[in-house]
């Protein structure tokens, strides 16, 4: 009997880490296939964020940003998890930053005037369903950072 649940669980622990495994696959591949054009002037600011998030989940990122560097932000969402809602707030609560919507994709600018630890928070929608699943999707981020310096300036 002793054997018999501990196989159980052995077995679960393996069902889990299999799934785990799939689903991080799952987001790798999703990753692998965004689109981070919007960055190509910039450098990157550390890895590419990369997390499966549910209807209604929320998530809350933080980033470093220096004075005299203009950040832009690019989120990418499987579709079918629906339009993912990002705020981008300072220290003190208070929002930042200007998305820029383009045909291809959007994006968020940020320039500090002081250095700073910036949150990205990450919403979900809520999404009924009508039997019982719960829709799920990919969601990556990346932050890219520029030199104000660096910037082109017309006359």
């Amino acid at each position: 009997m002793r054997t018999k649940l501990s196989l159980q669980k052995i077995s679960f622990f393996i069902g889990l880490t299999i799934f785990s495994l799939q689903t991080s696959a799952q987001c790798k591949g999703f990753v692998k296939r965004a689109d981070f054009s919007a960055l190509a002037a910039f450098e990157y600011c550390g890895n590419v964020r990369a997390a499966k998030m549910y209807s209604g989940d929320e998530a809350k990122l933080n980033q470093k940003v220096e004075v005299g560097k203009r950040y832009r932000i690019v989120m990418n969402n499987q579709k079918f998890l629906g339009d993912v809602n990002i705020s981008i707030k300072d220290e003190k609560g208070k929002s930042l930053g200007s998305e820029v919507v383009s045909e291809d994709t959007n994006y968020w600018e940020v320039m500090v005037s002081e250095n700073q630890t910036i949150y990205i928070y990450l919403k979900a929608p809520k999404e009924e369903s009508t039997v019982g699943i719960v829709s799920s999707g990919c969601v990556a981020l990346a932050v890219g950072e520029l030199d104000n310096e660096e910037l082109v300036v017309y006359p």
